[in-house]
């Protein structure tokens, strides 16, 4: 995919036009036509590696499409080694021979290729007929027919595939997977339009099975929903314009000062004895609860369904407390409180828990710099962990055996633009720092489930993607791809420019990317077109080749 970077060319080619008095030039529009997405996209192909990494594993598979099609590769990050998952001339004559039509093998319609963890085989389907892949064997199988209930969007199953949590009219159903008689237990009675244990609450009432609110626990014990009460929160509306005929849609939307928001609510839920407890939560009016990494929430996650972690904020986000709730009395407690004016930046408010609640490391800007600290079970100070003056972005991975950090920052690096991400490691105690990720590039950082590995996209607006592999020192053990921008560049592509200028207090410097017309006359003047995105998240503009 080609990014905001090339596509915005297009539009700037057609604004930009020449104010000299003397000669005033045209738009370029056939230079402009030239860089359209569709095009570029052509030429050039991807410029991200999303790696797909196989569960439990050190292995992960890519496709990744450039000017000679469509590849898809196998990669296994411990041994070193990457390959082609199949030979597609192959791929295509075997497709060829059973569907008796001629295959592009450069451009093969492989629909939702996955890999199956279950059967251990890649799967996808064509015209509507699945096949099974296996990697080792290079054995293609054809299957039957895709049913017309293909996939099961209303079902929310558990980790451990035995259980099926799904809502009807509004309440929250479970029933047993292994069981195609299996009775559907009811297991509330208070849901309604609003107020509601289904995925989208605006939804009317029905007997159809809907997908729910509903978020196992990885020992698939229990499950827990969040459900939000809007019942009093006045409506807004908007024109769906994209049928044939243009439709209200109406939902709730509190605005600024308005007396009546949203009323957050954790229910706790245990299928085999069919209860559920309510989490004893309140304390602020119109509080708000989530935003830390739940129980489910990847390195985050604990493997107990005893307890759950909560972010509860007041209603300006000014005041957080870290909750740790047991889902069996519903009794809460706070493990630590952070104040923040004007308020609580809850981009990276990460929390980690460590062996089950031994440890946790949490995330907080009480220096003006976001930086990592450590607690201990009781939610007392331990350590620091970070510390400096630049900001740390998402914790990439935690490694508990080596009490080591992976995690992502931003300024860290003197004289380096410092809106780049880079990947750090570090203890837990705060020792042995190490900056894994030198190239002066922003990083984009993919770690491994199983091992230390990580897939690192790092480029700049003028330096085309590389895609690497690299452990756990930073050590590239793996290239993948990289980016090759030689065919738009002979047809007149070329790269924004950064800039660094000081702002008004003479003392901050301001970073930005320069887009000039591929005809750019230095004896002309050309108007200043400018783009920023006054938040109130964020002021974005671009740092790398791609956004992936």
């Amino acid at each position: 995919m080609i990014n905001r970077i090339i596509k915005s060319i297009f539009a700037l080619a057609l604004l930009t036009v020449c104010l000299n008095t003397t000669a005033a030039a045209q738009a370029n529009f056939e230079a402009a036509e030239r860089f359209t997405g569709e095009k570029m996209d052509k030429l050039i192909g991807d410029t991200f590696v999303w790696p797909r990494w196989i569960e439990d594993t050190d292995t992960f598979w890519y496709p990744f499409e450039n000017a000679e099609g469509t590849n898809w590769y196998f990669v296994d990050a411990a041994r070193g080694n990457q390959r082609e998952l199949f030979d597609r001339e192959v791929m295509a004559s075997q497709l060829s021979e059973m569907f008796n039509r001629t295959f592009n093998s450069k451009d093969l319609e492989l629909n939702d290729f996955e890999y199956d963890t279950d059967k251990e085989r890649f799967t996808f389907h064509v015209d509507s007929i699945n096949f099974t892949y296996n990697v080792n064997g290079n054995r293609l199988v054809k299957g039957d027919s895709l049913s017309e209930e293909k996939e099961e969007r209303w079902a929310s199953y558990s980790p451990d595939s035995t259980w099926i949590a799904f809502a009807k009219n509004h309440d929250l159903f479970v029933m047993r997977a292994d069981d195609e008689d299996s009775t559907e237990i009811q297991l509330t009675v208070d849901g309604e339009k609003w107020f509601s244990y289904q995925a989208d609450d605006s939804d009317t009432t029905s007997d159809e099975r809907l997908r729910a609110r509903a978020n196992w626990f990885e020992d698939s014990q229990k499950l827990w929903v969040k459900r939000q009460d809007k019942r009093l929160v006045d409506d807004l509306w908007v024109i769906n314009s994209l049928g044939d005929r243009p439709t209200l849609e109406t939902y709730k939307y509190p605005m600024p000062g308005e007396e009546d928001i949203y009323v957050d609510e954790i229910k706790v839920f245990d299928p085999d004895a069919e209860t559920s407890v309510t989490l004893d939560t309140d304390k602020w009016e119109d509080q708000s609860l989530g935003g830390a990494y739940f129980n489910g929430g990847g390195i985050f996650e604990t493997d107990k369904s005893d307890y759950l972690y909560i972010l509860r904020r007041d209603r300006t986000w000014s005041k957080i407390d870290v909750l740790k709730a047991n889902t069996t009395s519903g009794e809460v407690e706070v493990l630590f409180s952070e104040e923040s004016k004007p308020y609580f930046n809850t981009r990276y408010a990460q929390l980690a828990i460590i062996n089950e609640g031994e440890e946790y490391i949490w995330w907080s800007e009480r220096t003006g710099w976001g930086q990592l600290y450590r607690y201990d079970s009781n939610g007392n100070l331990k350590n620091r962990i970070t510390n400096g003056y630049y900001t740390v972005g998402d914790i990439a991975k935690i490694d508990t055996a080596a009490q080591t950090i992976y995690y992502s920052a931003y300024g860290k690096e003197e004289g380096q633009n410092p809106y780049f991400e880079n990947l750090y490691s570090v203890r837990f105690d705060g020792s042995r720092s190490r900056h894994l990720t030198p190239e002066d590039a922003n990083h984009n950082i993919n770690a491994s489930e199983e091992g230390n590995y990580f897939v690192d996209n790092y480029s700049r607006v003028d330096m085309p993607t590389r895609a690497v592999v690299r452990d756990a020192s930073g050590e590239v053990k793996i290239q993948l791809q990289q980016v090759d921008m030689t065919a738009a560049e002979e047809i007149g592509w070329e790269a924004p420019e950064e800039f660094k200028v000081k702002a008004a207090d003479g003392a901050t410097d301001l970073y930005g990317v320069m887009w000039k017309p591929f005809d750019f006359d230095s004896t002309k003047s050309y108007p200043i077109i400018t783009y920023v995105y006054p938040g109130p998240q964020t002021e974005p503009f671009p740092t790398s080749l791609s956004e992936g």
